[in-house]
């Protein structure tokens, strides 16, 4: 009986032994995590600037993009100050500068504002009727030679153009405005352009000294922008013309031809009669003067 007594306790403290170390051994459950509740705001962070005010380029698939295929990408281009513009480039690049000088509250352009300045018959030479279609072709040219941007997003209803000219030249606001009005006037004086950049913000203000200083540094250049021309006759002052844009010919400005007038052939006065001629005349008094010498005795007034 006390042999059985013995086993039965043994067991009954191996069973305890077990039980509490299946207790101590197992993994206490992970606690249940918890979950922040995701809340919507209307006062949300503004987005960054660059996507609510962004300079619009080409759009190309990645496999297709410049880098892909081993050509620079849109913003890695240097500005190429060499090539000349077409006539429609240097049209679109100096009504942006013009408006961007005298009326800068309303700018940049729109497309439709960009085409009517463009357009315009007063201030341009020649007169031009330009398409929203070409313009906007112009536009994505100029943006990818460094010489322009295109603003859309946020305080943008429609995208709106503005130049880069100065930036991409490293012109100050003076030779900006006399180039601007080379552009769309074509040859001019130093008169004239002292008085078409008098609107010009930042411009010469109509001081002709500050224009001769501007068309210097244009001329200064390793790449001149502008050449000064030598006095036609008839001309009472020299004319200035500009190097950076092609003639509506499409050759330089400067290199295309002058007008010419054809002088008439220089004819040989005819003989004027000499002796001969001189003796009839006097030959024609005396007669005269005889006959009025019988009148007077005639008439008793030889006295």
């Amino acid at each position: 009986v006390v042999v059985e007594v013995v086993l039965v306790v043994d067991v009954v403290l191996l069973l305890v032994v077990v039980v509490v170390g299946a207790t101590s051994g197992s993994p206490s459950p992970d606690p249940e995590p918890t979950r922040t509740p995701i809340t919507t705001s209307t006062a949300s962070a503004p987005r960054s600037a660059d996507r609510t005010r962004r300079d619009i380029g080409p759009m190309l698939p990645p496999s297709r993009s410049p880098s892909a295929l081993g050509r620079p990408s849109f913003y890695d281009r240097q500005v190429d100050t060499h090539e000349q513009l077409s006539p429609i480039e240097a049209r679109v690049l100096g009504a942006l500068i013009e408006k961007a000088g005298t009326t800068p509250d309303n700018y940049p352009l729109s497309t439709n504002a960009l085409v009517a300045a463009c357009n315009q018959s007063t201030n341009r030479d020649p007169v031009v009727d330009y398409s929203e279609r070409e313009v906007d072709q112009v536009m994505m040219e100029l943006r990818q030679r460094g010489f322009a941007r295109t603003l859309s997003g946020t305080g943008h209803r429609v995208p709106k153009h503005r130049h880069v000219v100065d930036e991409a030249l490293g012109l100050d606001g003076e030779a900006l405005a006399v180039l601007a009005v080379l552009l769309l006037r074509g040859p001019q004086t130093r008169n004239e352009i002292t008085t078409r950049t008098e609107r010009y913000d930042g411009g010469p203000e109509g001081d002709a000294a500050r224009v001769d200083a501007a068309l210097d540094r244009l001329a200064a250049r390793p790449e001149p922008l502008i050449v000064r021309l030598e006095r036609r006759p008839g001309e009472r002052e020299p004319r200035v013309d500009q190097l950076w844009a092609q003639s509506e010919v499409g050759l330089p400005a400067a290199a295309a031809p002058a007008e010419t007038s054809i002088a008439p052939p220089v004819t040989a006065p005819e003989p004027v009669a000499g002796t001969d001629r001189l003796t009839e005349l006097e030959s024609q008094i005396a007669a005269l003067t005889a006959r009025i010498g019988r009148l007077e005795t005639e008439l008793g007034l030889d006295d």
